[in-house]
């Protein structure tokens, strides 16, 4: 019995709705959802030019018109706390297989598996930098899981036969290997993702019914993609394109004439995206650049070249259960996708920050600059001149301080400078952050990071778990289906500490298909956060010099792993786990032979804590 596929291009498939009245409805559709959002991409534009300083000049009541780079600053503090959230020193990732009768041993392995695909393979800290940016800078970020093929360097070994088949010379060479397919991750500007507006996040509870990308291709790769020949099982190739067609996609991405997708493509070159318009102008003789709508409804997935041409369309199978964009988000409110944010909190805040500096600029500016009077009697006439070394003429008043005056001009007093500590309390208690200024926080030295790490606030913790819970566990859910769709294992060879012999080795990450040939739920370790990170370095030093945790029943390495807080560190310094366990047992050993000898042994036949007997007085 042939499996139902569902909906895609396929011309034997069972298609529910032809592709001119998909195309219609999907265009009906976008125009209704950019409409509706189009208030909140303005905002963050609005947002985006403040954090690069661009600031309408205008805007200032005062005479200075000067802006601080307030929102950089606080988008640095920002990716200070949520990197090593995100992507902390330990696999994070836990699987529990739905099969009762599964092996624990495959599920680290799958766990390993698809932690070393996103962090090394998919280079996910890289990708992720400039999304959580987006996040603290507009209010969002985006990235999305992919399927694709590349090219490795290789090395060949070479041989040189005469003909009797004996080898003349050997040589190895350096050159192109075979096609290898893996995945990975990529940046999205907040601009080129327009969700429908009727959920808050691409999947899970909440998912919006569609999820509009615009992506971008350059024409040499639009050609390879639309020009192979589709393989049977390979559910993410798209279909083939005759020579023509191609041209006709070519030639109208360097003509667009969009009428369905209102400022979108304003959106995208404000917002950190390429500038589509101007390259279109500039490449009427020159490789072109094709827009494409990926279309990511709940359960199938369509491609629209140019808008309008149907290239990919698949439905009802295991990678079109999800959509792949990965959105971040530091705060969820309710259903909405776009809820607001600390930088949306921050705008009033900075701009008053920007009003006040500006103002006291004026002051100071207006102190060294006193209007000055003069009489035309005194000086007959003339303007009054005066600096170093200078001398005036002064003719006609009984008292020469009567021919001039200064004007007094409002001072710069200690209440206009309190204004400045006043909003900046106001800012911190918008944003959430600590004054690092204030007594007993580090200004420097080996503990400042961890200090500034362990002083984060209620609401960071809570921001951070936001942005775990949303967009890394759907990075991770997306790898680990993928890696299932192909079923092909896994392996990456690397370097890392033996902890028994504090030795560095090589190491082989192994995952065989079947491993992968089970169905999971994925979870993200989030008490594995409450680290040594979490608390300085006093606190970390008491508790380890506590009694109860030196009475043999704690594992001496992982003590130490928690008061070194760095695993990179504790591996530099550390002899190995299993070194550290002897010396251990070693010391308790001497601290009780030291105990004993200090002990004082009762007298034979005495009670303890009994007075001592007097002897017997003899009969007189």
């Amino acid at each position: 019995m042939k499996k139902d596929t569902g909906r895609h291009i396929d011309k034997d498939a069972d298609v529910e709705m032809d592709e001119e009245a998909l195309i219609r409805g999907i265009q009906k559709d976008y125009e209704f959802a950019i409409g509706v959002n189009q208030k909140y991409f303005d905002i963050m534009i609005d947002l985006a030019l403040e954090h690069d300083n661009n600031i309408d000049e205008d805007e200032f009541p005062t005479k200075t018109k000067s802006s601080s780079a307030f929102k950089f600053a606080q988008v640095e503090d920002g990716l200070a706390f949520a990197m090593p959230r995100l992507w902390p020193s330990f696999n994070p990732i836990r699987v529990m297989p739905r099969n009762e009768e599964f092996a624990m041993d495959a599920a680290r392995k799958v766990e390993r598996g698809v932690y070393s695909m996103a962090k090394y393979d998919m280079e996910g800290e890289e990708v992720t930098l400039p999304v959580a940016r987006d996040c603290h800078k507009v209010g969002l970020g985006y990235s999305i899981v992919e399927p694709y093929e590349y090219e490795a360097l290789d090395v060949f070994d070479l041989s040189v036969e005469n003909p009797e088949g004996q080898e003349i010379s050997r040589s190895t060479e350096l050159d192109v290997g075979e096609p290898i397919r893996s995945l990975r991750g990529r940046y999205i500007s907040p601009g080129q993702i327009n969700p429908y507006p009727d959920g808050h996040s691409p999947n899970g509870p909440g998912r919006a019914s569609i999820v509009f990308f615009w992506d971008f291709m350059i024409e040499f790769e639009f050609k390879n993609l639309v020009s192979k020949e589709k393989l049977e099982g390979l559910d993410f190739d798209v279909e083939k394109l005759d020579d023509a067609k191609i041209q006709q996609i070519i030639d109208k991405a360097k003509n667009p004439n969009f009428t369905f997708v209102g400022s979108t493509f304003d959106n995208i070159k404000k917002l950190g995206g390429i500038d589509y318009k101007a390259l279109a102008g500039a490449e009427k003789s020159a490789a072109a650049t094709i827009p494409i709508l990926k279309v990511y409804a709940q359960g199938e997935h369509v491609w629209l070249a140019n808008g309008d041409t149907i290239i990919y369309r698949q439905a009802k199978r295991a990678q079109t259960h999800r959509c792949p964009v990965c959105k971040m988000a530091a705060v969820r409110d309710g259903m909405t996708w776009f809820p607001f944010t600390v930088p949306e909190a921050m705008r009033g805040e900075n701009f008053q920050k920007n009003i006040w500096k500006n103002l006291v600029t004026d002051l100071m500016v207006q102190a060294s600059r006193q209007p000055l009077i003069w009489s035309d009697e005194a000086f007959d006439g003339q303007t009054p001149r005066f600096g170093p070394d200078g001398s005036m003429r002064v003719s006609g008043v009984d008292d020469v301080r009567k021919g001039a005056a200064f004007l007094q001009t409002p001072g710069v007093g200690a209440d206009t400078l309190a204004v400045g500590d006043k909003l900046d309390a106001i800012s911190d208690r918008v944003s959430g952050h600590k004054d690092f200024t204030q007594k007993n926080f580090a200004r420097g030295g080996q503990n400042a990071f961890a200090e500034l790490v362990s002083s984060a606030t209620g609401r960071e913790r809570i921001a951070g778990a936001v942005m775990e819970t949303g967009y890394m566990k759907d990075l991770y859910t997306q790898v680990l289906i993928y890696m299932q769709i192909e079923m092909r294992g896994y392996k990456r060879i690397g370097r890392e500490i033996d902890e028994e012999t504090g030795k560095e080795q090589t190491t082989a990450i192994t995952v065989t298909p079947g491993d992968f040939a089970h169905a999971f739920d994925l979870s993200i370790a989030f008490d594995a956060h409450k680290y040594a990170a979490e608390f300085s370095l006093d606190d970390r030093i008491k508790i380890c010099d506590a009694k109860t945790m030196n009475d043999g029943s704690i594992d001496e390495y992982e003590k130490k792993r928690f008061l070194v807080g760095n695993d990179e560190l504790l591996h530099r310094l550390s002899m190995g786990k299993k070194k550290t366990e002897e010396v251990a047992a070693e010391n308790r050993a001497d601290q009780r032979i030291e105990a004993q000898g200090r002990a004082i042994p009762p007298e034979v036949g005495a009670i303890p804590g009994a007075a001592p007997e007097q002897a017997p007085v003899p009969a007189t």
